[in-house]
């Protein structure tokens, strides 16, 4: 199981931007031809394809596996990915976006949605959920922050980052091959995902249609609200618990005005499943009752075998004494 060692490694991602920032100076120095790559700047805010967002959301969660690396555990993968999969069917761009979900190995406490339909949790924020109607409310966030292409949104905003991306994003639609460029897009994505960057319309809007969303799925509306009341919680706390919340203990807005204003949208719902006890077994970190259940059955052949084995020694040894007496009393007679 890999563990994950160093936040700081988030900040080598962050050097990325030095180098956006050294190409968009020459749009200022250079005359006519400044004026061309400022005109690039203004043509990378447009909307990307769906080659682009799909080459650039895979570069992107292959840096977060990288950092983190993926929980081995195949049945929590798998639970995660139906529980995501229920309540990404309702979202608006279900028909083009194929949403993948994945466990980070690590006790930070967060989750980030990628373009593309990248979303991880992680095992931090798994083993703080009472029931699944936490996790789908907080998967569902995620999946409303892709499926409003918050992410994308907040790249394209900046200037910098367009002027760095616009050749290789142009290189991606043309299916060419684009090496470093592509890098530099993912870096400026996961750095924005894990610093949870996000304006206060954005993530109030992904708190909101997140809700809807799980919702729709069959969700009590108050599961994202409870898991983010346990951290919220875990926040005031000192020692290690506030440092495995990491940077969901600073959101914007705050937890706490998040948390009251998820209220107030659930208050509209009534009804809803929370499935805690699937949640306990879906997302148990121990292995599963089938699991439990094979070893079982082969500790219990092994021990069959090793006393048939004992048995069959024990009747070869007997025989062999019998005829050994027997032949005694031959010699004798």
């Amino acid at each position: 199981m890999r563990k994950f060692k160093n936040l700081s490694l988030i900040m080598i991602i962050a050097l990325a931007s030095s180098l956006a920032h050294a190409q968009f100076g020459d749009i200022f120095n250079k005359g006519k031809k400044g004026a061309e790559k400022a005109q690039k700047v203004a043509d990378a805010t447009a909307v990307w394809t769906p080659d682009q967002e799909q080459a650039i959301g895979e570069a992107s969660a292959g840096k977060l596996i990288h950092i983190f690396g993926l929980y081995d555990n195949p049945g929590m993968q798998h639970y995660v990915s139906t529980v995501g999969n229920a309540v990404a069917g309702h979202s608006s761009r279900a028909g083009s976006v194929r949403y993948k979900f994945g466990v980070l190995d690590t006790e930070a406490i967060t989750a980030f949605g990628i373009p593309g339909g990248y979303v991880f949790i992680t095992r931090g924020a798994l083993v703080n959920m009472k029931n699944e109607a936490e996790l789908a409310g907080t998967l569902a966030h995620e999946i409303a922050h892709v499926d409003n292409r918050h992410l994308e949104k907040e790249i394209r905003a900046k200037k910098l980052t367009g002027l760095a991306t616009t050749e290789g994003l142009d290189q991606i639609g043309n299916r060419v091959p684009f090496g470093n460029l592509l890098k530099d897009a993912a870096n400026e994505i996961v750095t924005q995902a894990v610093t949870m960057s996000y304006s206060r319309d954005k993530e109030e809007e992904a708190d909101r249609k997140g809700t809807e969303l799980a919702v729709a799925a069959g969700y009590t509306a108050t599961g994202l609200r409870d898991f983010l009341a346990t951290i919220q919680a875990a926040s005031q706390n000192d020692g290690a618990g506030a440092r495995r919340l990491g940077v969901w203990g600073s959101t914007h807005p705050p937890l706490g005005e998040r948390v009251a204003k998820l209220t107030e949208i659930a208050s509209k719902y009534n009804g809803g499943a929370t499935l805690q006890a699937r949640y306990e077994e879906g997302a148990s970190f121990g292995p599963s009752k089938e699991e439990l259940a094979r070893v079982a059955a082969e500790q219990a052949a092994a021990a069959k075998a090793a006393a048939d084995k004992a048995a069959a020694e024990k009747a070869a040894a007997e025989k062999s004494k019998t005829n050994a007496k027997s032949k005694a009393k031959s010699k004798t007679k």
